[in-house]
């Protein structure tokens, strides 16, 4: 890089949390409850000193309860709250512009706050002849990440990601997965919600809305002599973002693995989307002032190899350890 540009920016983030579950039977009936308390402490800076220094820490109490009834044996009901946040990623937050087109710059904003979501489920799942699970849900974010764009009077394109809206989604989903006999097993997954968003930016408001859908297969063979087969496939719907939205795509991909050594040691090949190269990625940008339209090719196909050892005994007994995930979630920003 030449002259005045620098990118180096350091973001650092601590995370502190601790959790209990209560659960109580009775008869057909059972009720879980639990609530996790979660500290934050985020800090950024960047390292040339082109940008302030900045520190923030977050108190959550993140409530869990679940009110489930047996219709029977194989049959069960079940009524949910879950509320859980969802932190800003370091590609969200990173100041410095991408100056891949002088025209259209992105960069992040490290003044993000974490997202909070409240999710209400209600399931019926049924583990007879096959396993299903049919559910539908409703979650709301009063400050969803976005991401915002502007165009200057200098004619430049600038995007970066605010707390700017408000997100609702209602949503239905499905999953059911059999086993024939001891070789094959087949999954079909999918959900279908419709997804409201509003918000603000400047003095100008925004509000769109559109329908998400996401659809899944896989299939899995043993074979007699330790190889196992796989192939997937399934549809990526489209994104609805505050100012626009982004198409969807399909994609399949096949794996093979061969074990030895009691299964403890596995190679792997995979191979994604042997027969599509790449797929057309088509966004859409508007506000009152401007329609913009982005157009790029993403590659999709891609091959690897791996090879696994695990350490441990097969049969050795082992105790679970109940971890906390602290990972950021992904989100259609």
């Amino acid at each position: 890089m030449g002259g005045s540009r620098h990118d180096d920016f350091r973001h650092n983030q601590y995370i502190f949390g601790g959790y209990n579950t209560y659960t109580l039977n009775y008869k057909n009936w059972g009720i879980k409850a639990g609530a996790r308390l979660e500290v934050t402490r985020m800090q950024s800076v960047g390292m040339e000193n082109t940008t302030e220094a900045f520190s923030s820490t977050f108190l959550n109490v993140l409530p869990t309860i679940i009110l489930q009834r047996k219709l029977s044996t194989t049959n069960s009901i079940k009524l949910g709250y879950t509320s859980r946040v969802q932190r800003p990623n370091i590609e969200l937050l990173n100041p410095y512009p991408i100056i891949s087109d002088p025209r259209y710059l992105s960069f992040g904003n490290p003044n993000l706050s974490a997202v909070r979501n409240h999710k209400f489920d209600l399931d019926y799942s049924s583990f007879k002849k096959a396993n299903i699970v049919i559910g539908t849900s409703y979650t709301l974010t009063n400050n969803a990440i976005q991401s915002v764009t502007e165009i200057g009077t200098d004619s430049i394109s600038r995007t970066t990601y605010g707390n700017t809206g408000i997100r609702h989604q209602i949503g239905l989903n499905t999953n059911v997965s059999k086993s024939f006999g001891k070789k094959f097993m087949l999954s079909l997954s999918g959900n279908l919600n419709y997804v409201l968003l509003k918000g603000s930016l400047g003095s100008e408001y925004f509000e769109n809305d559109g329908v998400l859908g996401f659809a899944y297969m896989f299939m899995n063979y043993k074979f007699n002599d330790g190889w196992n087969a796989q192939f997937f496939s399934g549809y990526s719907g489209q994104m609805v973002r505050l100012q626009g939205t982004t198409n969807g795509f399909f994609f399949h991909a096949f794996s093979c693995n061969k074990s030895y050594l009691n299964d403890r040691l596995t190679f792997t090949l995979n191979v994604a989307n042997p027969f599509v190269n790449s797929v057309t990625i088509n966004s859409t940008i508007s506000s009152i002032y401007f329609l913009q339209e982005y157009h790029r090719e993403q590659v999709i196909r891609d091959i690897n190899f791996a090879v696994s050892y695990r350490f441990d005994k097969r049969g050795r007994s082992t105790k679970r350890i109940k971890k906390i995930n602290n990972e950021d979630e992904v989100a259609d920003y």
